[in-house]
């Protein structure tokens, strides 16, 4: 129980951080033109910087020879995960499938992992490393996909920003380590990235947390069905499936850690916007990312407790 335990003292921590977020917006210290512009720094500037300074520090290719499989990995587990969202997301009105697979099928692949690896392990934890080249496509592809639940392909854009920063923080990366040219950069530069990088994590914490408060305010009508059954699967069912899996696959314990990592957090936090801007449920989106989160208190660490079981 000790990993369960540590489990949710990392999601209460990343609990306090929406607490504040939340507080600042009911304040009406936060608003939604701050919201954007704290995002932007969050998403745009500090992720890369930590994601970049992680590998930097950590990345070994000598020690980690098999690195290059870790983003195949995750392209087989993303495209086997595709058809039982779409399928469960048929369990609900036909208004609101789109928003209900959508938040199923992205998950919050790196935040809330990456604060949970650092309260549960520390900065330097070799899980860092695995996380962040697992999910090293994530953000291009959530970007340049999320428009296909609605059957319409988005504006074309130069092909420079169709990848998101943190993914050319992450291959610029790798290139320094793999061709020994990383022993070029100061270390102060390094150094001065990763505490760049430490603001990531609250910042984009305290933004969803302004969110949900500003979406909660402007309407107060809980779509409850939707709810229920949205954290039913999301939060129980589909961690269960994926240790079902793994009980019978057994694959090796970082990659088995990393596949219910990702099937037991909650929804990737940029759902609300990204269903706003297709004309969307961004009220219906914004109440599962709430619910989902608030529940993860709870199964999130039940789902690891399970995995150590599984993986002693």
């Amino acid at each position: 129980m000790n990993l369960a335990w540590t489990a949710f003292e990392a999601v209460a921590v990343v609990f306090m951080m929406m607490a504040v977020g939340g507080a600042l917006a009911y304040r009406r210290i936060l608003n939604e033109a701050l919201e954007r512009a704290l995002a932007r720094l969050a998403l745009d500037v500090a992720f890369p910087c930590l994601l970049f300074a992680g590998l930097m520090r950590q990345f070994d290719p000598a020690a980690q020879p098999g690195w290059w499989r870790w983003p195949l990995l995750w392209i087989a587990f993303t495209a086997v995960t595709l058809a039982p969202a779409l399928l469960m997301a048929r369990a609900v009105r036909p208004a609101y499938r789109r928003e209900f697979a959508l938040a199923l099928f992205y998950p919050n692949a790196l935040f809330l992992p990456i604060a949970m690896i650092r309260q549960m392990d520390g900065a330097d934890s070799p899980l860092m490393v695995d996380l962040i080249l697992f999910t090293m496509l994530f953000s291009a592809v959530f970007f340049n996909t999320f428009s296909w639940f609605y059957r319409r392909r988005q504006t074309p854009t130069r092909l420079l920003n169709r990848f998101h920063p943190s993914l050319w923080a992450t291959a610029l990366a790798i290139a320094l380590r793999v061709t020994g040219t990383h022993r070029w950069i100061p270390g102060f530069w390094v150094s001065g990235m990763d505490q760049i990088g430490q603001v990531a994590i609250p910042l984009i914490m305290m933004t969803i947390g302004s969110q949900l408060v500003r979406d909660f305010r402007e309407s107060r009508e809980f779509l409850w069905r939707e709810l229920a059954l949205f954290v039913t699967i999301k939060n129980v069912v589909w961690p269960l499936l994926a240790l079902g899996v793994l009980a019978v696959w057994r694959p090796d314990r970082a990659v088995a850690f990393m596949i219910v990592l990702q099937c037991a957090v909650p929804p990737v936090s940029a759902v609300p916007a990204v269903v706003a801007r297709m004309n969307g449920h961004r009220r219906l989106a914004g109440q599962l990312l709430l619910a989902s989160f608030a529940l993860s208190v709870v199964t999130l660490p039940l789902a690891l407790a399970w995995f150590a079981r599984l993986f002693n």
